[in-house]
């Protein structure tokens, strides 16, 4: 079982590290679905780029919520929160 925890904070840490150099690609691909389709897709998975941040079987420790108005992407541990909107670029809170 203590195998099992460490592979599953080493995959979660290598997710964490993707998603600091990669995540700010999604946000730009989300930029642009909006620029073409007039508005946000549903879920990440359907933009045209293999999504970055995967952690085991979870395809992305990305989290996404849309509107009519914006967008809200984020990334989180139990320390901190990266969030970027469809107006700010990632921060961290």
């Amino acid at each position: 079982m203590l195998a099992g925890v460490i592979l599953g904070q080493q995959q979660f840490n290598r997710a964490w590290d993707d998603c600091a150099r990669r995540a700010p690609i999604v946000r730009a691909a989300l930029l642009e679905h909006h620029a073409r389709n007039g508005g946000y897709p549903a879920r990440l998975q359907e933009l045209p780029l293999q999504l970055p941040c995967r952690c085991g079987f979870r395809d992305t420790i990305l989290h996404y919520l849309s509107n009519d108005r914006g967008f809200r992407l984020w990334y989180s541990n139990d320390r901190e929160q990266h969030v970027a909107t469809d107006r700010l670029a990632f921060v961290k809170q």
